[in-house]
């Protein structure tokens, strides 16, 4: 009886037994599957891809606990999804000798494990994969060479659903501060994509919404600058047989990029990477023969330096011609007849201008002085304001017209609003805009009511009378600073434009919605502008204007800018053309978009760098901001914002500043310069210039 119970306990336990174990082959069966499964199908993002880039070392993801590490991971999944990207990446490689995923290479995240059951094993790259393809987007596993075993990167590829392994480099990196090499690298047909890292990415919102609409709107662009031929040996300049009265005149022109160019023996110092070839070749009084070889091929030419003048006068000296202008007497009116006339302090120099006043400006005769321009006697007239004007760009009048002003009517406009004085006359003003004040000083003897007012005005709260010793001030109050302004005259009558502050637009997709950029590619037609190092038969500077205008134009429309531009093709506006257009259209920002040279009596190869040129103090922060950006972009030194009294820059509606982007006759600046890729890279540095000022305004 006892041997038959004891038989039974055994077979029971035995029985048990074998289903604990059928159970445990069972679950590691299913275990062994679950880790071994094939991955699902990862979604594959359409066009370039724009990635949001996790480093678990850098967000100390390996600290991690489960819940809190599955809960960071939803958050950077919504946080893609919700800014635009289609992918998310994440480095692969091991923090403190761990991965973020299951392998037997390593161990997981020490933090995320320690939930682990004999079911249950928590799988950050798996969740990471799985809430992705829920949101629709790609994932992007990134190795580099700190994810050294093999097993683990099959690992990676056998069970995991990833739309692609990568080594680190097959996307750009963006950098959300220099956008414009991103937007250079998306317009080449090479680009497949890019990334941002996730914690720049949240630091920076609105330079992340531009970052998805580059890569959105990536793809090959039709090239902005005509195809180079190939390069034969053929010098630029000097010509054959031209007279050169300098010591030295720098030889330039085009050669094969393989091999060296001999100037006269000696190889030439200055190259680029295109072939183009400068060498600064000294002269001597009478014939010079140069002689420029390369590969077996020689091109000669000859150069006359003519012999140095000697003086054989008697040692006097000749009275200088007048160029016709006449000394009037105090108290006579006169008118100004240029689109910018010049108010100097000193009448000894054009670069003394103490303002700039349009045409038809009326004034009154103080005293009359003489001095000399172009050779030349001619008469400089003093006026109300102590500043002295050109008898050149004047018209005497019989007498001096009535003018008088009991206030100003204000009409909207789409950039502020126009102040229409009421009353007749164009008298001379001056103009000082100061914090919320703008002080417009009145001379001529014009009469100002003590009791002038404006009416119908959303942006004038205040307006004061002062008396002045030759003049009247209108003082101006506003409710904030004032942007820009100018004073006209238009229908008898002086008008005053008043200009808003731009802002950004709540839509950070497009964030240059509502500001206006008038852009004027420098030169055109007839006028070349300098002649690059490869002659004029391949881009001169007027053509390299207009390419990195275009591709200026094209990234600030894409940012919702309106652009418009003083050409948009090989024609040639006139300076006068260009500066009223700044009237016509006032614009938020206008920038003059150039290329330097210096005098080929030097030699050129170590000219190199970008700089812009402004007038008014307003104008700097944005000459500052382009030097920065698009020396940076394009790989040139930064020579500075420079003060300069260039036509094209004096005017007070907006900054206004003219860029000279880098050097037409460097050998190897040129070369770069006419690269589609470094035109692309300047325009769009241009773009985000006006984007970066903006963002300054209303950060303001």
């Amino acid at each position: 009886m006892h041997k038959r119970k004891r038989r039974k306990r055994v077979l029971r336990a035995a029985a048990l037994a074998l289903f604990t174990l059928l159970c445990a082959l069972a679950a590691a069966a299913v275990f062994w599957l679950y880790t071994n499964r094939a991955p699902d199908i990862a979604v594959q993002p359409q066009g370039a891809v724009c990635a949001l880039r996790l480093s678990p070392e850098a967000e100390g993801l390996a600290q991690m606990e489960e819940k809190q590490l599955d809960a960071f991971l939803d958050g950077f999944v919504s946080f893609a999804r919700a800014s635009g990207m289609n992918a998310v990446a994440v480095d692969a490689d091991p923090v403190d000798g761990c991965v973020m995923f299951r392998t037997k290479a390593y161990g997981v995240f020490p933090a995320a494990a320690q939930s682990d059951t004999l079911t249950h094993r928590y799988d950050p790259l798996a969740a990471l994969c799985e809430k992705a393809a829920d949101s629709g987007l790609g994932v992007y596993a990134i190795c580099t060479e700190a994810l050294s075993d093999e097993t683990a990167r099959r690992d990676l590829e056998k069970r995991y659903a990833l739309t692609d392994i990568l080594g680190g480099g097959e996307f750009v990196m963006a950098d959300l501060s220099q956008l414009e090499t991103l937007y250079a690298a998306s317009c080449g047909g090479a680009f497949t994509g890019c990334m941002v890292q996730y914690a720049e990415a949240r630091a920076d919102e609105q330079r992340l919404a531009l970052a998805v609409q580059i890569a959105a709107n990536a793809g090959e662009r039709e090239a902005l600058l005509a195809t180079q031929a190939a390069q034969t040996l053929a010098v630029s300049y000097p010509s054959d047989g031209a007279v050169v009265s300098a010591s030295a005149c720098y030889v330039m022109g085009t050669a094969s990029p393989d091999s060296a160019v001999l100037v006269n023996g000696q190889e030439a110092s200055g190259r680029g990477v295109n072939g183009v070839f400068g060498a600064l070749v000294n002269l001597a009084e009478g014939e010079n023969v140069i002689t420029v070889q390369q590969d077996g091929q020689s091109v000669t030419l000859t150069v006359m330096r003519p012999a140095a003048q000697t003086g054989t006068g008697s040692g006097g000296t000749s009275e200088l011609p007048s160029d016709g202008t006449e000394e009037v007497e105090p108290g006579t009116a006169v008118r100004t007849t240029g689109w910018l006339t010049s108010l100097l302090y000193d009448p000894s120099s054009d670069g003394n201008i103490n303002e700039t006043v349009r045409k038809g400006a009326v004034d009154v005769v103080r005293a009359c002085v003489e001095t000399v321009r172009s050779g030349k006697k001619t008469w400089a007239y003093q006026l109300s304001g102590g500043d002295y004007i050109l008898a050149t760009n004047v018209e005497v009048l019989d007498e001096a017209p009535e003018m008088a002003f009991t206030g100003a009517s204000a009409e909207q406009t789409e950039t502020g609003e126009t102040l229409t004085f009421t009353g007749s006359g164009t008298p001379l003003a001056y103009t000082t805009a100061e914090g919320n004040t703008l002080s417009v000083r009145i001379y001529g003897g014009a009469q100002i009511a003590r009791d002038f007012a404006v009416t119908g005005s959303s942006m004038v709260t205040d307006v004061q009378v002062n008396a002045l010793e030759n003049g009247t001030e209108i003082l101006f109050t506003f409710a904030s600073p004032l942007y820009g302004h100018s004073v006209e005259y238009a229908d008898g009558t002086v008008q005053l434009l008043l200009k808003r502050t731009p802002s950004l637009s709540d839509d950070a997709r497009v964030p240059l919605a509502g500001v206006r950029v008038l852009l004027d590619p420098g030169h055109g037609a007839q006028d070349i502008g300098a002649m690059g190092v490869a002659g004029t038969s391949a881009p001169c500077e007027k053509d390299v204007n207009l390419a990195v205008a275009l591709a200026a134009r094209e990234q600030l429309e894409a940012m919702g800018a309106t652009v418009l531009m003083t050409r948009e093709d090989d024609s040639f506006p006139t300076l006068v053309e260009r500066n009223q257009r700044i009237i016509e259209t006032q614009p938020d920002f206008f920038i003059s978009v150039h290329h330097n040279s210096l005098a080929l009596t030097q030699d050129t190869s170590s000219a190199s760098g970008t700089e812009a040129y402004y007038f008014y103090n307003a104008s700097e922060p944005l000459a500052q901001t382009l030097v920065q950006r698009v020396s940076s972009a394009a790989q040139r030194p930064a020579l500075g914002a420079k003060w300069g009294y260039y036509y094209v820059t004096r005017s007070t509606v907006c900054p206004a500043v003219l860029l000279e982007t880098g050097f037409m006759v460097n050998p190897s600046e040129y070369a770069q310069i006419t690269q589609e890729s470094n035109v692309r890279a300047a325009g769009a540095a241009i773009a985000m210039s006006v984007y970066e000022s903006v963002r300054a305004l209303s950060e303001s």
